[in-house]
């Protein structure tokens, strides 16, 4: 098992142990939360589109997203209604916890690569949903991971986002062309996957590896923190899986 390297918390509080469990004890390294300011915060985008129109967006961290016609309205309507595209992109530690997500799963601890969440509205803020037989398609520029990928779900649990893995669907490491602004093109390697819903997704690297969960005692030496106010982070030494 990997051992816990640092205790992040929201505000400054002190470590005790608890006289029922062992004694935590961190292993002497940089502050983590240090280290998460030099990161960068997440990056989130809108994009006005038009239903009858096919749209590909790239996103500020070079995602690509490919919007077919008719994605969220029907064709029998009418064609010309515009639409806004939303899209936050998470790919560092300081993104995932300002947004309150956790790497674990219902099925253990993921080692998450890259998380992505989608939504659309009208005119008038009304939420849109992805008609039945559309999809969009994601791409996301990578080097090639040694293992397994697997999509994850995001969904609210315990007032944090966690993951549902259970989904059915494939991704491709593949290949695809790029116009940059002096009107060259330039050949870019990544992952693709198409979802059928807009929401959280992310991207995780199955690691069969075994692992334990251990309970950790933490003690607010501060009158104004609680355990409703106060949200705990634990980092494992790998840096690969953060967990609420």
């Amino acid at each position: 098992m990997q051992k816990l390297t640092n205790l992040l918390i929201i505000l400054c509080l002190i470590l005790t142990s608890c006289s029922d469990v062992d004694e935590f004890v961190p292993n002497e390294v940089p502050v983590v939360h240090s280290q998460l300011q030099t990161i960068g915060p997440p990056s989130s985008s809108s994009y006005k589109l038009n239903n009858n129109v096919e749209s590909i967006v790239n996103t500020s961290k070079d995602i690509v997203i490919e919007v077919p016609r008719n994605t969220f309205y029907t064709a029998n309507e009418s064609s010309d209604i515009p639409f806004q595209l939303d899209i936050i992109e998470l790919n560092s530690y300081a993104g995932y916890i300002s947004h309150n997500i956790t790497h674990l799963s219902d099925d253990g601890i993921r080692n998450v690569v890259f998380s992505l969440f989608l939504s659309a509205k009208d005119n008038d803020n009304n939420q849109l949903f992805i008609q039945g037989n559309k999809n969009i398609k994601v791409r996301i520029p990578s080097q090639e991971f040694d293992g397994i990928l697997k999509l994850g779900n995001g969904f609210v649990s315990e007032n944090a986002i966690a993951w549902d893995f259970s989904l059915d669907r494939q991704i491709e490491y593949t290949e695809w062309s790029q116009l940059n602004e002096d009107g060259s093109t330039e050949l870019i390697s990544g992952y693709e996957f198409s979802v059928t819903k807009t929401g959280w997704y992310t991207l995780s690297v199955i690691d069969d590896g075994p692992f334990e969960l251990i309970d950790i005692c933490v003690s607010l030496q501060n009158d104004k923190l609680n355990e409703s106010n106060t949200i705990v982070y634990t980092l494992l030494d790998s840096y690969q899986y953060l967990i609420q």
